[in-house]
């Protein structure tokens, strides 16, 4: 696991190395607590390799988990998983179970698929101090009643590398979390559920909303929700792989690629310091890994020798992981801050259109002036409200056919 800044920065000066010092020494003090953390945790979530094939979506282990809701008993959980490939792997999860009496046909299910935190052991939400970041629609839904599963990703806090922006993985880990849900004792859940997922768990909700039904064909997947999902990655990369999101963000997909496509190129595609740093980087929880690429932008380091899309191979990865328009049977909502500097609106009018010419059920809420993060925090209840309605049955409305309030991403 990586901690601390490995930035060797000559001639920085002025106020920018002052805050970049102070910064950097804070994290090294906090990193030290959090080695400590991490290692008296490692045993819970370390599975021998006999202990790993199973059934998809039965337990590992589980041991209860403090969180700061109320009416709610939390636990943390090694469930199994596998890969696109058909691998057997576990993945570490929350699971969040109101206190409240279940209806006889059992507690619905909302699985949460979470946003870039980086690839390291301590980035994992089960894992963390801050286990709720990012999720503060939670109480709300415990207060209707509904079981919570949060999946970690396979081999982000587990043994195995990330699958990072691989959407079958990705839909496989969500999926069999709500598998893991129902059969979890005492949490009576049914087999109704809807998945939802901000930035990269954007992506993961998306792609499970295109899957779920395959992989649970006996579960009941009424509706896909997303918040800023990192969706459309052709316009994506192109607009970002220059700009200082290249450091916080590009080792993660490399790394997660390069697992799915071992032939993924890097040659000619990556500078010197990109190829010597982006499988350390990914490491970065992302505080830290916002802190490094920001400051190796500052000072003229570039991850990218061009925008990647310019190699066949790339370009063709893209497409595959970017997710379809989704069927007309699955109602999907999609929540944009028309300030958002990371996942950027343009993408998503992309995706509207498209989807929309598709003849996709989709239903976009656009925040004006919103960024990234404050899409996620004002939307929750927006988007707990949508789940509701479809799991009580009532047909979704769709957008299609108004105006866009950005224009779509045209190269």
């Amino acid at each position: 696991m990586r901690r601390g800044l490995r930035i060797t920065l000559v001639g920085a000066g002025g106020l920018f190395l002052v805050v970049l010092v102070s910064v950097a020494a804070f994290v090294h003090v906090q990193s030290a607590d959090v080695a400590q953390d991490q290692q008296q945790l490692d045993p819970f979530y370390v599975v021998e390799s006999d202990q790993i094939p199973g059934v998809p979506g039965s337990v590992v282990r589980s041991e209860p988990l403090a969180v700061k809701l109320t009416n709610v008993t939390a636990y943390r959980v090694v469930y199994r998983t596998r890969s696109s490939e058909g691998t057997p792997r576990v993945s570490g999860a929350m699971i969040l179970v109101p206190t409240a009496k279940a209806p006889a046909d059992g507690r619905k299910i909302v699985a949460w698929a979470h946003p870039t935190l980086g690839m390291g052991d301590a980035c994992a939400p089960s894992r963390s101090a801050d286990t709720l970041l990012d999720m503060g629609f939670a109480q709300e839904m415990i207060n209707n009643g509904w079981v919570i599963t949060a999946t970690d990703y396979a081999g982000v806090g587990t043994q195995g590398t990330g699958r990072y922006l691989v959407g079958q993985d990705e839909a496989n880990d969500v999926a069999y979390s709500v598998a893991m849900a129902h059969g979890f004792p005492g949490a009576e859940a049914g087999k109704t559920w809807a998945v939802y997922g901000h930035s990269q768990g954007g992506h993961s909700a998306l792609w499970t909303g295109e899957l779920g039904g395959a992989i649970l064909p006996d579960f009941s997947l009424v509706g896909t929700a997303a918040v800023a999902p990192a969706a459309e990655l052709e316009p994506l990369i192109a607009q970002q792989w220059n700009k200082p999101a290249q450091w916080s963000i590009g080792p993660d997909f490399i790394v997660g690629w390069s697992s799915k496509y071992p032939n993924l190129p890097l040659n000619g595609i990556l500078t010197e310091q990109g190829r010597a740093n982006y499988e350390s980087l990914a490491q970065d929880c992302i505080v830290e890994a916002a802190l490094e690429g920001h400051t190796r932008a500052e000072f003229g380091q570039s991850l990218f020798t061009k925008d990647p899309l310019e190699d066949p191979a790339w370009r063709t990865i893209a497409q595959e992981q970017t997710p379809p328009p989704m069927r007309s049977t699955m109602p999907t909502f999609i929540v944009q801050g028309t300030g958002d500097t990371l996942v950027l609106p343009n993408t998503q009018a992309v995706l509207a259109e498209r989807w929309c010419r598709a003849g996709s059920d989709l239903s976009m809420l656009w925040l004006d002036g919103a960024s990234h993060l404050s899409a996620q925090s004002l939307s929750g209840t927006a988007v707990t409200q949508w789940i509701q309605a479809r799991f009580e049955g009532r047909p979704a409305s769709t957008t299609c056919g108004l105006n866009l309030p950005v224009k779509p991403y045209s190269n």
